[in-house]
Order: structure tokens, then C-alpha cells, then sequence
């Protein structure tokens, strides 16, 4: 079996803000998951990183947190601009948005 390599770094400054506020929520862990982290209790609530599938292929996203929503929150956040859908996981109704040093984070 093919080990996948990890597609982020433990020190990146909005990995360590994103698992600050993940890790604060009850029972809350992180593992790696498909080269990427994930945050969950039973199930996985948030992944950080995650890539994009387009026309062009799948490619690496800049950094960004991926949330599962309900219908109506997930449209909403879809209106933002630093939104995008996820490759993969996006057609089971995850959401990402991208993060950056101006992102609000209340």
C-alpha cells in the first residue's frame, strides 16, 4: 500500500489558528487523513488544506478549511467569494472557504 505524503506543514501559522479553535470543541482530535488534517470527535467536522477538482485536473488549494454544512448555511457561504466547493468531498455537501492573514475569524 502506496503512503500518501502529507500536503501541509504542522507550523503553518492558519493550520495552528484552525487547530486552536477546532481542539477547543469537546473530544475534538486531529489526525491526517489523505495528506491532510483532520479535525473530528466521532466524525470528521473540519479539514484543513484540501484540494480543488476542475476541468483542468485537481490541484493543491491555498490555505483553507473545509466545513460540512447544512443545505441553507452551505448556500450562504457559497455566496462568499473566498468560497469554493472542495474536489471530492464537495458533492457530499462540503464547503471551503480560503484563508488568509485578513480572514475574520469571529
Amino acid at each position: 500500500m502506496a503512503t500518501i505524503p502529507l500536503r501541509f506543514s504542522h507550523s503553518d501559522p492558519l493550520l495552528v489558528r484552525v487547530r486552536g479553535l477546532a481542539l477547543q470543541l469537546p473530544g475534538a482530535q486531529e489526525k491526517v487523513s489523505v495528506g491532510f488534517p483532520a479535525f473530528y470527535t466521532r466524525k470528521v467536522f473540519a479539514w484543513y488544506g484540501m484540494a480543488v477538482k476542475d476541468a483542468a485536473g485537481v490541484w493543491q488549494h491555498p490555505p483553507s478549511v473545509s466545513l460540512l454544512l447544512p443545505r441553507e448555511e452551505r448556500q450562504a457561504v457559497l455566496a462568499m467569494p473566498d468560497s469554493f466547493v472542495p474536489g471530492y468531498i464537495g458533492p457530499r455537501g462540503w464547503v471551503g472557504l480560503r484563508l488568509t492573514d485578513d480572514t475574520d475569524w469571529v
